[in-house]
């Protein structure tokens, strides 16, 4: 399948202080300050997940700091995610993207993630 990208395993957890971490980068290069916890979107995962995605590069690499050993950082997202997933998703099998054999093959990935859902408590937003 050409159309969907490979994922790796999953991080061994954020630091413990809650702190950011700076993972190595390429080549020797100071690499990117990762912080200890972040709240991800459906666009992002997608991106990560589809390679004709303009921001595929990039999604990735910030996804592969966050779960891939040595990873720190612990992501989370609310409970919309799997089905903002799941519509992204239709939405490339609509457009010709991907085939239903390609989505067969990224949801498995897409739970390798793990990523905790919380619920949007409304009072909050809005506050």
């Amino acid at each position: 399948m050409g159309g969907v990208a490979g994922v790796g395993e999953k991080a061994q957890g954020p630091d413990p202080g809650g702190h950011p971490v700076r993972c190595p980068g390429r080549g020797g290069e100071e690499g990117l300050l990762v912080p200890a916890r972040a709240v991800i979107d459906a666009s992002v995962l997608l991106a990560s997940l589809l390679p004709d995605e303009p921001t595929h590069a990039e999604a990735r690499e910030l996804l592969e700091l966050a779960l891939l050993p040595p990873g720190k950082a612990e992501l989370l997202s609310t409970t919309l995610l799997p089905y903002e997933l799941v519509n992204g998703l239709w939405q490339a099998v609509r457009q010709g993207r991907l085939t239903p054999e390609d989505v067969d093959e990224v949801l498995p990935k897409y739970e390798l993630f793990e990523i905790p859902l919380h619920p949007i408590r409304p009072k909050t937003v809005i506050a």
